[in-house]
C-alpha cells in the first residue's frame, strides 16, 4: 500500500488489505487512512476498515476523524456508521 506509486493501486491494495484483516493490514491501512495524499485512497483505507470490523479498527477510524480533506473525513464517519 504505501509503496504503490499511483492512486489506483494503492486503492486496490486497501480493499485487499481489507479482505486480509490481519493486524499489519489494520496498522497498514490505518496509516494510509490518515497519511495518504489522496483523498479517494483515503476514503478506500476507511471502507476496507470498516470491513475488518475489529477493535482495532475501529480505533483507527475514530482517530482517523481529523483527516483534512472533507470527503475523505466523510467517509471515515461513514466507516464508523456501517
Amino acid at each position: 500500500l504505501a509503496s504503490a506509486p499511483e492512486a489506483r493501486a494503492r486503492t486496490e491494495a486497501a480493499e485487499a488489505l481489507g479482505k486480509d484483516g490481519s493486524r499489519a493490514a489494520v496498522e497498514a491501512l490505518a496509516r494510509a487512512v490518515r497519511e495518504d495524499a489522496f483523498w479517494g485512497t483515503q476514503a478506500a483505507c476507511a471502507a476496507a476498515l470498516a470491513n475488518v470490523r475489529s477493535p482495532a479498527a475501529r480505533d483507527a477510524l475514530l482517530a482517523a476523524l481529523d483527516v483534512p480533506h472533507p470527503k475523505a473525513r466523510r467517509a471515515v464517519v461513514a466507516a464508523l456508521s456501517a
